[in-house]
């Protein structure tokens, strides 16, 4: 067998390096997938009257990350990189909140080791999956009727708007809800948000005569009505159906200002704004001619 040359010598160890390197996974791409897995919260979330989930707010304090749950409750919340947060990486515990503005606020206990998740402690898995299912209570139910259902398009009307309120929470199911008793419900007026054109919303205020806030503290399984005329000018509302939405109030404790304004810009305006707050509410339509 002839003696091999440098030249064969240089190719044969070439390929061998290259078949090491197909051999081994790249260090780097496999650091990157952990990474992200270190960096992903996930769960679902259910309320407790079978309602939809459906963008239910889900918020991590101090980094004011926030995500909306899918129709089935579903929700990822991804961290940013160590470098992206405070100090280079956040180490701690931390509080991720759930939040449906009339149900009560639910939270979990997040453990971050800089910047990443310690997977298998607080209830995560080793995906970083929340492995006990969210549950939420409702505290109150709340919905609009309206008088008469259907008005012309091109002549002044007046509108009676029912407001509907129940606390829900009974000492047999929950103990004793103090939560509930401690709320404050205020109302101003109604939002008309057109179904065909969601970004078109007005709003209604009562005649002076009616305008006055309802403070209300809702005791459990107590059912109130409020009502309140409202006039319609003529040319106000374009012909079509209209959600009739009311503007409601709902105060809870524990709930961080942070929070809300994660929402966006003062979610509790009057105004279109008011609509990104998360609720579950029977809201009635009205129909212009």
């Amino acid at each position: 067998m002839p003696a091999a040359t440098p030249k064969s010598l240089l190719f044969i160890f070439a390929a061998a390096l290259s078949v090491g390197f197909s051999c081994t996974e790249n260090p780097f791409s496999g650091d990157d997938k952990i990474n992200r897995v270190n960096r992903t919260i996930s769960g679902q979330v259910r309320l407790n009257d079978s309602s939809s989930p459906a963008e239910t707010w889900v918020w991590l304090e101090t980094l004011n990350l926030g995500t909306r749950s899918a129709a089935d409750g579903t929700f990822k919340l991804m961290l940013p990189s160590a470098s992206a947060q405070p100090g280079g990486g956040l180490t701690g515990e931390f509080t991720l909140y759930f939040y449906r503005a009339n149900y009560r606020l639910a939270t979990r206990k997040i453990f971050l080791r800089t910047g990443t998740i310690e997977p298998d402690t607080g209830g995560l898995d080793s995906k970083g999956r929340i492995i006990e299912e969210i549950l939420l209570t409702k505290l109150i139910t709340l919905g609009t009727r309206v008088v008469p259902t259907s008005i012309p398009a091109t002549a002044d009307t007046s509108l009676f708007v029912y407001l509907d309120l129940q606390g829900l929470v009974s000492s047999t199911s929950c103990g004793l809800p103090t939560i509930v008793m401690n709320q404050a419900v205020l109302l101003n007026g109604f939002l008309l948000q057109s179904e065909a054109r969601p970004e078109i919303v007005h709003t209604v205020v009562p005649y002076p005569e009616h305008s006055r806030p309802l403070n209300y503290i809702p005791a459990p399984l107590e059912e109130v009505s409020y009502g309140c005329d409202y006039a319609v000018r003529a040319g106000m509302l374009a012909a079509g159906r209209y959600t009739v939405i009311p503007y409601v109030l709902i105060r809870q404790s524990a709930l961080p200002e942070e929070l809300l304004g994660s929402l966006g810009p003062a979610p509790e305006s009057f105004d279109a704004r008011y609509l990104v707050l998360p609720f579950t509410r029977s809201c009635a339509t009205l129909v212009v001619e």
